[in-house]
């Protein structure tokens, strides 16, 4: 049986592969297939999902403009209909729903995060914790609106009851970023 390794050859070649097109189609993708990872809690609307992860990814991995565009992208794709959001939705009403909030704050979140993309270990942990807190202010923000939430209620169903979780998928992104990017300082 063959054996497959992740080599130095590999990881020299990531900056080639993230190019252009290709990379933002990748992270695209990479996100819809995070989104999949995902359950619901039965005392809120907002899902558990990998999706954070891959928007602080894809900017850390391509910078502030692709990261921003494959975000974009992303919420195109799902806003036409194809099943990329969470738990397999899709279409424009996810946008406008009570955790549209998050998804729409997805570009902003990942530019953000590419501000430091190719830096310093903190730099990146920097930035991606700034896209993180945007998306938590977006979410919140149009999930109190709908659903008729005051701030700290829509804050522990929006942002409290994820904190640890997000956290843990922020440092996996800057982890995954620092050993794939090489480093500018």
């Amino acid at each position: 049986m063959k054996q497959y390794s992740f080599s130095s050859t590999t990881v020299q070649r990531i900056p080639e592969l993230l190019a252009g097109w290709k990379g933002v189609t990748l992270l695209t993708l990479i996100t819809a297939a995070c989104s999949q990872i995902a359950f619901r809690l039965p005392f809120t609307p907002v899902p558990v999902s990998m999706q954070v992860f891959a928007v602080l990814l894809s900017g850390l991995l391509l910078g502030s403009k692709r990261g921003a565009a494959a975000q974009v992208q992303y919420l195109l794709l799902g806003a036409l209909g194809a099943p990329v959001f969470a738990l397999w939705h899709g279409g424009f009403i996810w946008l406008t729903g009570p955790t549209g909030g998050y998804l729409l704050a997805f570009p902003a979140a990942a530019a953000l995060a590419g501000i430091a993309a190719g830096r310093s270990t903190r730099s990146q942990t920097t930035a991606a914790v700034a896209g993180l807190l945007l998306i938590y202010l977006c979410g919140c923000t149009q999930l109190a609106l709908l659903l008729h939430l005051s701030i700290p209620a829509a804050f522990v169903q929006g942002a409290g009851l994820f904190l640890l979780w997000d956290t843990l998928k922020t440092v996996m992104a800057v982890a995954i970023s620092v050993r794939l990017l090489p480093r500018n300082g």
